[in-house]
């Protein structure tokens, strides 16, 4: 087998360099992140089972709370009310007027 080399200048290996360092930087970056991000979900679902778990004994309580109360009765109604008659103030004032013409013309 044959070898071949080819010259590079110094510039373009530090660049090089320089290229390839930066691109293990964002990759690393990018994997910290991603396992950050695992982390947070691992906690939303821990979270979210605690709340349904919450919300299942709170139901269960309120059950058992309704269940305690007294139930409802249904009122008792009257077969037929009865009807009564107010005099309004103006009919009022009106037999009281009456009463008095029958006594004036009594007098006379």
């Amino acid at each position: 087998m044959e070898s071949r080399h080819i010259r590079i200048n110094y510039e373009d290996i530090l660049i090089g360099k320089k290229s390839l360092l930066s691109a293990e930087m964002d990759i690393l970056q990018i994997i910290k992140r991603i396992r950050n991000y695992k982390i947070l979900r691992q906690k939303e679902s821990s979270l979210k089972n605690k709340l349904r778990t919450q919300l299942v004994s709170v139901r269960s309580k309120t059950t058992i709370m309704q269940k305690s109360f007294p139930q409802d009765q249904p009122m008792l109604r009257h077969k037929k009310r009865k009807e009564i008659k107010i005099q309004t103030p103006s009919s009022d004032i009106q037999n009281e007027i009456e009463e008095i013409r029958k006594r004036l013309s009594s007098l006379q």
